[in-house]
């Protein structure tokens, strides 16, 4: 919801955040609207008054925000000369009728215009309007006659019509000649030759408000050049949708409740097409079968989630497997080996995060994928599956894991790739050691204890090395972590004693100290002794000892305020 302020007509107040609201018997004054502009800066004015006098149309004009004034139904000449210095979006839909004076001074409006409650608009200010630069909303035009049309096309902002019951041919030709957008939102019936016209536009062409689609009007469509806007559409046929298919521009089916296969499968084709991000509502889904599944994806390209799917057939995996959207499938506890070969083929990333346990043959299968796959529900491996899951060349998230045997880390380490355990909460120093043989990114976040036997382990790990969920760190473990050569992630210590710096201080690599908030000036004269990258980016308070000595080690990364 957008802020807005509204000065109603109600009991005279100035409550918080600027809101004025006036009795209806009175009028808001010029001092009043000047706190009115001066208090609400970027926001959205409303005021419901129904005449507006000129010092306070000057007032309000200098508004920097939207200004609605739909109450409004008469105004002078000269406020509405003052309220066209305004600039931003202007709300006028309160006006029945507009002079040419008046379309003169609102045709040097900068920005938005609203005029939707105008019925009717004679040609001397249908010219004057048509000087006008933005978006120019006529909603309230029952009905357009030739001339008219003509003098509107030459306006170069967009322009908006809703409730034109009928378009005629030479008004159709006429608009179509736009050079700016043109909507049609109120037109429930257009007839196919009307729709060839207006396909010629050159610019964006909104038609939300028709409901049906014959293959002559789709044909005709699929010629426009520029976004095109049907909304009001709930289905198509495959002919009609693979017409409009062939549309070169953004086209936009927001509307779209049901699609036949064969019609899913032609606009998925075409990458410009949207849809409403909840079409079909695959969220609420708890049974998919291959007809389903077929419309779901014709009509999300980017991404599918079923948190209540519980079965998948492997037909069904099949079909999903032949598309490179994300899958999601948050609710499904098991999966068969035939489903889970099916979904190795499939190339986008593949979330499983409801699944609890695998079988060898499930995991070895899943193995063969060459995307992303996400595993967050298991939480313990066998020796079996993780030997099958370290062959898995993409990324592989197992955030879920709790315990792992020695043995089940010592096959997985053997993945060449990084592994992600942050929920892993204890490491014996037998895992440790076999972790030790992995030699890409090892993130092991969860951990909030470390023993120094452990660390002993892990330091001989030749990859990067997270350990961000340590908040304390003893004397001997740092010693033992120093050993380790390359990226050392301790981002998680709050303190930084002298007696860990002075253990910190021999590792060689990149360290990262990001969330230490201050160093003592004791510590900081050990730890500048670093060699390599040392992150300490989250500082907030040094002494000027201490930041005068961490000043003179280049290699040391401080806030900017420090440096």
């Amino acid at each position: 919801m957008r802020w807005a302020v509204v000065a109603a007509f109600m009991a005279m107040a100035v409550p918080a955040f600027g809101q004025i609201m006036l009795d209806h018997h009175e009028e808001l004054s010029v001092e009043q609207a000047r706190q009115l502009v001066e208090r609400n800066e970027g926001k959205e004015i409303f005021l419901f008054m129904t005449t507006l006098p000129f010092d306070v149309a000057e007032t309000v004009a200098k508004h920097v925000g939207e200004l609605s004034l739909d109450f409004v139904t008469t105004i002078s000449v000269e406020a509405t000369e003052a309220l066209a210095k305004h600039k931003g979006r202007l709300s006028l839909r309160g006006l029945y009728s507009l002079s040419v004076a008046q379309a003169e001074a609102l045709a040097k409006h900068e920005g938005s215009l609203n005029l939707d409650g105008l019925p009717e608009l004679s040609l001397e200010a249908a010219r004057m309007l048509a000087k006008h630069k933005g978006v120019l909303s006529l909603g309230g035009l029952a009905s357009l006659a030739v001339p008219e049309a003509e003098a509107l096309a030459k306006h170069e902002g967009g322009l908006t019509f809703r409730s034109l019951v009928a378009l005629p041919d030479q008004q159709a030709e006429a608009l179509a000649k736009s050079e700016g957008d043109v909507s049609f939102d109120g037109r429930t019936a257009i007839a196919p030759e009307v729709v060839k016209i207006l396909a010629k536009h050159e610019g964006d062409l909104s038609i939300r408000a028709l409901t049906t689609l014959s293959v002559e009007q789709a044909e005709a469509l699929a010629r426009h050049q520029g976004s095109l806007w049907l909304d009001g559409i709930t289905t198509l046929s495959t002919q009609a949708a693979e017409a409009l298919a062939k549309h070169e521009g953004w086209l936009h089916l927001d509307g779209l409740t049901t699609l036949p296969d064969e019609a899913a499968e032609a606009l998925r084709a075409n990458r410009k097409v949207r849809f409403a991000d909840d079409f079909g509502n695959p969220g609420k889904i708890t049974e998919l079968s291959v007809d389903r599944a077929r419309e779901l994806i014709a009509t999300n390209t980017e991404k599918l989630s079923f948190p209540h799917v519980t079965e998948l057939p492997p037909e069904v995996a099949r079909t999903l497997a032949q598309y490179d959207v994300d899958l999601r499938f948050d609710g499904l506890t098991t999966i068969s080996v035939e489903a889970a070969e099916a979904l190795a083929e499939h190339e986008g990333i593949l979330y499983l995060g409801g699944l609890t346990s695998l079988s060898g043959e499930e995991a070895e299968a899943l193995a063969k994928r060459e995307h992303a796959l996400d595993l967050a529900g298991l939480t313990t491996l066998s020796p079996e599956v993780a030997e099958a899951l370290a062959k898995l060349k993409p990324t592989l998230w197992l955030t879920g894991l709790r315990v792992i045997s020695p043995e089940a880390a010592r096959k997985l380490a053997k993945r060449e790739d990084g592994l992600y355990l942050t929920f892993l909460t204890t490491l014996s120093p037998e895992v440790a050691e076999a972790f030790s043989q992995h030699k890409r990114m090892l993130s092991l976040s969860g951990l909030r204890v470390l023993t120094p036997a452990a660390a002993e382990g892990l330091a001989k790990h030749e990859g990067p090395l997270g350990l961000r969920g340590l908040q304390e760190l003893s004397a001997d473990v740092a010693k033992a972590l120093a050993k380790h050569r390359g990226e050392l992630q301790l981002a998680g210590l709050t303190a930084l004693s002298p007696e860990v710096a002075e253990e910190l201080a021999k590792h060689k690599g990149i360290l990262d100290l990001g969330r230490l908030r201050t160093v003592s000036p004791e510590s900081a004269a050990i730890i500048v002794k670093h060699k390599g990258a040392l992150w300490l980016f989250g500082l907030e308070t040094l002494s000027p000892e201490a930041a005068a000595t961490l000043r003179t080690n280049r290699d040391i990364g401080l806030p900017e305020k420090f440096r």
